[in-house]
Parts: C-alpha cells; sequence; structure tokens
C-alpha cells in the first residue's frame, strides 16, 4: 500500500530454554504518522508480504533440533485478526519461502513441511508448494537452494545443484515447473564467512530479464570475484552490470587534490536545482538504478 514497512531487528535472547541465540522481531512502521508496532517476536529475518498488504508472511520459530529449527509459517494481519498458522516446517537456518504474486501460493525450500501440528519428520532439504486455499503440500523436487516466481507468475528461477564452495546453478522454469533450462553455472548463493555464510538470492528485473551475482574464484590466491550480472529468460542478452557499477563508484568520488594527494569534498550547492531533488550524475542518468522492480536480496540467516 505504499504506507508501511515490514524490518527485522534483532532483539534480547528471552527463551535460552528452547534457543541459543537470539532471534528477530518483526516490527511494522508507518510512513504516514511514524507509528512503530511489534507484529511477532522470535521470528526468521525473511519474510513477504501479501499482494494486498493486508498481512504478512513470517516463520514463527519455536524450538530446534540439532542445527535445525522448528516454526510454524503464519500470516500475520495488520488489522485485528487472529494470527493464522499455514504450515509446520523444519529446517536449517537458510531455510527459504516466498509468495506467488496472486498471493495463492507458497514455496518452501526445506527439510519437512505439514499441516499445522502434524508431527515434523525430516529428510533432506526439498522444494515444497502449498496451496493456501486449500492446504494442500506437494513435493516437488530435491536439491533446490531457493525457487522465485517472477511478477506476472508465468515463470520460476530456481536455484540447483548447490555445491560446497557456496554456488548453485540458476535455471528458469515454467510455473508448473516444466520447460527447465539453464541460465548460468556458478552463481552465489551465499557470501561465506567463518562463523556462517550469508545466503544471496537472484531477482527479477522485469518478466523476461533476471539479475544474479556471478562467482569466480581467483588463481592462486584465496580470494573471489563477484560480478552482477543480467540475462533474458532465454538465455540471449548476457551483461555484466560492474562497468556502470565501477563508474557509478567513481563518480561518486571527491576529486583527488593534485597538491596534497587527498580526496577533497566538494561543497554541497546551497539551492537545490529546479527539479528540487539533489542527484548524483550517476544516479541521474540511470546508471545506479535498476528497473522498476528489479532486486537482489541479500538477507542475514534465520537465526541472527
Amino acid at each position: 500500500d505504499g504506507r508501511h514497512i515490514s524490518v527485522s531487528v534483532m532483539a534480547p535472547q528471552t527463551d535460552r530454554e528452547h534457543f541459543d541465540r537470539n532471534h528477530p522481531e518483526l516490527i511494522l512502521l508507518n510512513s504516514e504518522d511514524g507509528s512503530v508496532r511489534r507484529l511477532a517476536q522470535n521470528v526468521g529475518f525473511l519474510h513477504r508480504w501479501f499482494p494486498d498488504a493486508s498481512a504478512v508472511l513470517a516463520l514463527e520459530l519455536t524450538g530446534k533440533e540439532g542445527d535445525d529449527y522448528r516454526g510454524t509459517l503464519t500470516r500475520i494481519s495488520l488489522g485485528e485478526e487472529q494470527p493464522l498458522p499455514i504450515v509446520s516446517v523444519l529446517g536449517s537456518h537458510r531455510m527459504f519461502f516466498a509468495l506467488s504474486p496472486d498471493g495463492t501460493k507458497l514455496l518452501v525450500v526445506a527439510k519437512a513441511v505439514v499441516v499445522p501440528g502434524a508431527p515434523l519428520e525430516a529428510g533432506g532439504s526439498r522444494l515444497f508448494e502449498v496451496t493456501l486455499a486449500t492446504g494442500a503440500i506437494r513435493m516437488v523436487r530435491p536439491d533446490v537452494a531457493y525457487a522465485l516466481w517472477s511478477p506476472d507468475g508465468s515463470h520460476l528461477l530456481l536455484g540447483l545443484d548447490k555445491q560446497e564452495d557456496g554456488t548453485a546453478s540458476l535455471y528458469v522454469a515454467d510455473a508448473d515447473f516444466g520447460d527447465l533450462r539453464l541460465l548460468a553455472r556458478h552463481t552465489a548463493a551465499e557470501i561465506r564467512h567463518p562463523a556462517r555464510p550469508t545466503p544471496i538470492y537472484p531477482g527479477w528485473m522485469n518478466n523476461q530479464t533476471v539479475l544474479y551475482v556471478a562467482r569466480t574464484t581467483v588463481f592462486g590466491a584465496y580470494a573471489e570475484n563477484f560480478d552482477l550480472e543480467t540475462v533474458n529468460i532465454d538465455g540471449t542478452a548476457r551483461r555484466s552490470l560492474q562497468p556502470a557499477i565501477d563508474l557509478a563508484a567513481e563518480r561518486a568520488q571527491p576529486p583527488v587534490s593534485l597538491q596534497t594527494g587527498s580526496r577533497s569534498t566538494p561543497p554541497l550547492p546551497q539551492q537545490p536545482p529546479a527539479s528540487g531533488w539533489l542527484e548524483p550524475p550517476h544516479i541521474r542518468h540511470g546508471l545506479a538504478a535498476p528497473p522498476r522492480g528489479g532486486h537482489l536480496d541479500v538477507r542475514g540467516d534465520l537465526a541472527g
């Protein structure tokens, strides 16, 4: 609705009997009156808005078994309605879920997905599809890192064959998971960290073009190169955005002083331009702003 912003924020540990690390709270900000409201506690960082902006889908955590977390994917209304449990889930801190653009289906990557209250028996990480109107649960396929609908719901992005080095192969399929086509290999599915890796997901620029991070290792060094790229779902028009990013970063830097060798920051203009906006050149020329709807998700893990 353009008025509310949902934010996952860290909270003090309150439930040490069931958890061994802090978990976020889900906060709702009203951009019109500045009010702040807590929607839920002990949730994962990842959450989704329903298309009509009437509710948020969040994973409410209920316990931990070894390295896996139990929880309930719950519809949390912005109104007076009580939270509505949709499915119970079991999975690692990399558990992933997404709502279809029309709000009728849910995709979940987890070790188990069952109706609320049913026993959870862990298997390997798999992709499940949930039909919200009926509660029907269907296991689609194993070995999936993420699954994302296109804005019009006609296609899906799938991260398959995830490797130990944190990369996955990026595929596109139709909405029924048919006509599977490879778009890119060695795409970044996480940013590695000695303590715990951070998942990273691709995004849709529009219904025909996707945005992803390509990762390559540097020969002879413990280093990695990350390159932001776009490609059409038919495999054409592959393009690196890195030159535009580098140019934008260069233009954003203050000029270097010939006398001192340091960068000096020019003073801000006293009066804004006629448009009323103070726009850096690289924003004005469109080098740093993807088309409307384009985004890339980089998220903290489930447990914070």
